[in-house]
């Protein structure tokens, strides 16, 4: 078994963020309410830093796309463009940007009154978890997996799955365990700066895009897997 080199430097970069956007949200809720509550709101600089995030993975997948061609797989092509549709959400399709008003049956529908179908009254409650569950598996599940079975990593090549690393697997799961473990514990002793006023959720979107454009860019780099297709 053979690895192909992945980007260490981009790793510990990643690495880096992710602990940093943590350790200053903690901040700014222990010292600084203002900041604080700046930092998760609406349209705030966490928010903002995952739909860059998001943007430019989605360029990255294309350009990998390219890069592989006339061998490029497919599904790096559908990946971006369903991160491109995800910043098209987020960014509501340009509404706040523009100043677009929204129609009467968003109004009615959509969660916060915009433009965009993940806030959809009916299913937006469910719509993160499928969403999270589902990019879990992928990305921390699939590098597991791969060392049970030495065939589905030939099966999964042959499919033109791209195939995530340990590497993005672990900052996959370390942004679950900062979450769970310090936001979510450092926000039930202060319950008063995150109920009913911000989405403390925001920070943990902002780690899995950064884990995302991590993935992406190793795609870039190293292609469909970082095993060797003689595994």
């Amino acid at each position: 078994m053979r690895f192909n080199s992945i980007p260490i430097n981009a790793f510990w970069v990643s690495v880096c963020l992710l602990v940093g956007c943590y350790a200053f949200t903690i901040y700014a809720g222990l010292y600084n309410g203002e900041l604080y509550r700046l930092l998760l709101k609406e349209d705030g600089p966490l928010e903002n830093a995952a739909t860059l995030f998001t943007l430019a993975a989605a360029i990255l997948f294309a350009v990998t796309y390219f890069k592989y061609k006339p061998n490029s797989s497919y599904f790096f092509i559908l990946l971006a463009l369903l991160l491109l549709f995800v910043f098209f959400e987020e960014i509501s399709w340009g509404q706040r940007l523009f100043g677009i008003e929204t129609p009467e049956t968003f109004k009615r529908l959509n969660a916060q009154g915009e433009i965009n179908l993940h806030n959809y009254e009916p299913i937006y409650k469910y719509v993160n978890g499928v969403v999270y569950v589902g990019l879990d598996l992928f990305l921390i599940g699939l590098p597991l997996l791969i060392f049970i079975s030495k065939d589905l990593h030939g099966f999964l090549l042959k499919l033109g799955i791209p195939i995530p690393s340990p590497a993005t697997a672990f900052l996959t799961f370390l942004n679950y365990l900062l979450f769970t473990y310090f936001i979510e514990g450092f926000l039930r002793h202060h319950g008063s700066l995150g109920a009913g006023e911000i989405n403390y959720g925001e920070i943990f979107e902002t780690g899995l895009e950064l884990t995302l454009l991590f993935f992406a860019y190793e795609c870039l780099y190293r292609g469909l897997s970082w095993i060797e297709s003689d595994f």
